[in-house]
């Protein structure tokens, strides 16, 4: 059980912590996950082969394509909304 202090109250929320998302919002998610990975990648990639960039920009890329992997990963698992044609 979690325990959420929310406007001085508390709130106990049960498991199962699912979330529950439309099917146009969980589409945009994957398009913009994949866009991440694809910009994330050819970064790195670029920056290892071609500009020899310093290492922020390589840590950036990186991060570019955690974010991305993240984004996968919750359109991947949350539940459709029960309203979802």
């Amino acid at each position: 059980m979690t325990v959420f202090f929310w406007g001085g109250g508390v709130t106990f929320i049960q498991p199962p912590y699912h979330v529950i998302i439309n099917v146009e919002m969980r589409e945009f998610i994957k398009i913009t996950a994949f866009i991440l990975i694809i910009v994330g990648t050819a970064g790195l990639l670029l920056n290892e082969f071609v500009l020899d960039a310093s290492t922020a920009l390589t840590l950036t890329f990186a991060g570019v394509n955690v974010i991305g992997l993240i984004c996968l990963a919750i359109a991947h698992y949350t539940k459709q909304s029960k309203n979802a044609s």
